[in-house]
């Protein structure tokens, strides 16, 4: 019976995917994001919004990031959603974390990347486009998905993560997963959660390294979790890009059975 559901869904997707078909994969978003000096300029493009812009706020998401909360803007009148910080009082290090998080994103404009809006003031929060379908992890569990939409989702969020990579400098996203891979309303893919991302390549001198381990345990690089001060580069990301595909063709989770929690240690 389950199935049976999965394939009259799967026919909506399929047709999603020939309604979306004459898009261009990897088109680039048109915008200031094609000038130079994009870290001066990126906070200043975003909006700062008060909660009163806001209404009919309804929590859909929590977790060690903090609260994430679908509301409507009054003036826009569309549905929006708020990536708030765990702290009922947030001091100036952590606003400065979101505004980075925020600058991260505003740069990385892009067809696969999930559009940030600006910052909301109290509370304090990213403002970001809503996903009507949610994330990949839950997609995945939901019920099985039809292969043409399995391998359209792997496509787009390698081209999505390939742009990052091939920012200059590259973006290293070091946190991808299902979790942070939404969907809008055609199932087309948004990445998503830039707090790890760190810019690497500017020069050996300039290399990151990471002091303690930050991530999901089950997308982490082995090596990451052996020698945990190493180099990060491109790798961390293609192995857990890696992990994703295979549990989007077998719609299982990693490791199952095994310790699979967020963390982060010094």
């Amino acid at each position: 019976e389950k199935r049976d559901s999965g394939e009259k869904r799967g026919g909506q997707w399929v047709r999603c995917l020939r309604r979306e078909s004459r898009c261009r994969a990897g088109e680039r978003s048109k915008g200031p994001m094609e000038t130079e000096g994009r870290s001066s300029w990126a906070l200043g493009l975003l909006k700062t919004f008060d909660s009163s812009e806001f209404v009919n706020w309804e929590k859909i998401g929590s977790g060690g990031f903090g609260q994430v909360y679908k509301a409507r803007q009054v003036q826009w009148k569309t549905w929006l959603a708020i990536k708030c910080s765990p702290s009922l009082h947030v001091d100036e290090k952590e606003r400065m974390e979101l505004l980075e998080e925020a600058k991260k994103m505003e740069m990385a404009k892009f067809r696969y990347i999930l559009p940030v809006y600006g910052i909301c003031k109290e509370p304090v929060g990213l403002v970001m486009e809503y996903m009507e379908t949610g994330s990949l992890e839950k997609l995945l569990a939901s019920e099985p998905l039809p292969w043409e939409l399995r391998f359209r989702i792997i496509h787009e969020t390698a081209v999505g993560m390939n742009f990052l990579h091939c920012m200059s400098p590259p973006l290293l996203h070091l946190d991808l997963k299902p979790a942070n891979i939404l969907l809008d309303a055609h199932y087309h893919v948004k990445i998503s959660d830039f707090g790890l991302a760190k810019c690497n390549g500017l020069s050996h001198s300039h290399d990151l390294s990471m002091d303690g381990l930050c991530g999901t345990i089950a997308y982490l690089p082995p090596e990451r979790i052996k020698e945990k001060n190493r180099y990060f580069d491109t790798k961390h990301d293609i192995y857990s890009f890696s992990i994703v595909i295979w549990g989007v063709l077998t719609q299982k989770k990693p490791f199952s059975g095994k310790q699979n929690v967020s963390s982060c240690e010094s």
